[in-house]
């Protein structure tokens, strides 16, 4: 058996993912030192999604999408990675590793590279009440522009959602990799404890490392109930406007915080004591069964805590009714400032209307002069990246003819993407 193991963090997504994989970017140099390794901790703050997606050429219009596609950060450079450094452990996370999608190719990538590597492979997962998922779920579809029906239209079809039932999601990775440590999320668990938690899965136990995890910024805050009904309105006369939802996304980050023009918000509760009775009576057996399978609680039992004590105050979906004449004022200005729409007197009748504008540089408001400055503090970020890359990969390199050479290849690949790839997008 081999000595050294890959630790694969596979989600799924709304279970702490993204928490996690921001903590492993940001302590990356402290975790090495500690005898973990980060496998590529660069890759858009580690969130691997290039691993698991089909490469296409970026789209010169957003250098996000370049980031993601990028070849440098494809399997071929992870097993770069695990043969030239020489710690014990690795770890991995990509929660679209958890995706049913996805789950075919990430198996079977992982299982050749186990065997190239010389590395045992332990998949490591969390999971959550499913109605919590879909409630977080649907929110962050919003978010991103991807959901623009209402929180009931959606719910309809929720029971059959594969990805709910979680013997569906880990069964095909037990089967695979045999090890796989699954962790129930309680309803009342806050972030810290779950990077305290993560942490000492990976075998790392310092204290220092856990109080520096629970001070990292808070990522995927919970969205308030009038602050998702904002975007699900602007989602909604985007796609009538022909805006596609790659496009939708780029658009929406640009509202930002809608906190500070928001004066009564409340947090989102889309399920009523009822509906989650009933998620709860749906998926017992199956997570009776997945507890039992997996040896998380002797009584067959997954989640604890079913439901908060304050569940009845939770709060409720928003509509535009709810909005005060001076929040409504304040949100037609806001969101015709920074996207050019109307929320409340849109069209959506369905004709294709022209898309607006997705350059934020060709805006009027912004002159010449901060056009510039914008411009060359984004060339500025991915050139220090780079250098923080190149000088990570340097200090890992074994003192070898077949160090050299790795690395000798890694500067190659890497100035290649780099300066023809990124900075060609930043045009």
């Amino acid at each position: 058996m081999a000595s050294r193991k890959l630790f694969v963090h596979i989600g799924p997504p709304k279970t702490g993912s993204t928490s996690i994989q921001r903590m492993l970017h940001a302590l990356a140099p402290s975790l090495e030192q500690c005898g973990l390794h980060v496998v590529v901790a660069s890759s858009y703050q580690g969130k691997h999604s290039h691993l698991v997606r089909r490469e296409i050429e970026p789209r010169p219009d957003d250098i996000r999408i370049a980031r993601y596609w990028d070849r440098l950060y494809q399997w071929s450079y992870v097993l770069h990675e695990l043969t030239r450094c020489t710690a014990e452990r690795f770890v991995l996370s990509s929660e679209m590793f958890g995706s049913l999608d996805a789950r075919r190719t990430s198996i079977r990538q992982l299982s050749s590279l186990a065997a190239d590597a010389d590395v045992e492979v332990e998949i490591v997962g969390y999971v959550r009440p499913q109605w919590q998922l879909t409630e977080s779920s649907w929110c962050q579809s919003v978010r991103t522009g991807a959901e623009l029906r209402c929180f009931e239209d959606c719910i309809e079809g929720s029971f059959t959602k594969p990805s709910l039932d979680y013997n569906e999601v880990f069964g095909p990775w037990r089967d695979s990799f045999g090890k796989v440590a699954v962790h129930p999320l309680q309803t009342n668990q806050h972030r810290e404890s779950l990077l305290v938690h993560f942490l000492s899965q990976m075998g790392i136990h310092d204290e220092r490392l856990f109080r520096a995890a629970t001070r990292l910024r808070r990522e995927n805050s919970r969205l308030g109930a009038k602050d998702v009904e904002i975007r699900r309105m602007v989602g909604v006369e985007l796609a009538c406007r022909g805006v596609e939802q790659w496009q939708r996304h780029i658009v929406m980050r640009r509202l930002g915080d809608l906190t500070k023009i928001l004066h009564d918000d409340w947090p989102f509760a889309g399920l009523t004591r009822d509906e989650v009775s009933a998620f709860n009576g749906h998926f017992a057996e199956s997570n009776a069964r997945f507890a039992r399978d997996y040896g998380i609680d002797n009584n067959r039992i997954l989640f604890r805590d079913d439901l908060p004590p304050d569940f009845d105050k939770r709060g409720r979906p928003a509509s535009w009714e709810d909005f005060s004449d001076l929040e409504r004022r304040a949100v037609r200005r806001h969101v015709s400032r920074t996207v050019g729409i109307d929320i409340e007197n849109a069209n959506h009748s369905g004709r294709r209307l022209t898309p607006p504008r997705l350059d934020l540089l060709s805006r009027r408001r912004n002159s010449v002069g901060m056009a510039f400055l914008l411009r060359t503090w984004r060339r500025g970020t991915l050139v220090l990246g780079h250098a923080m890359r190149l000088t990570r990969a340097l200090a890992q390199i074994r003192l070898s003819k077949e160090g050299v050479v790795f690395f000798a290849r890694w500067v190659r690949w890497e100035g290649h993407e780099f300066w023809r790839r990124r900075l060609g997008a930043l045009r």
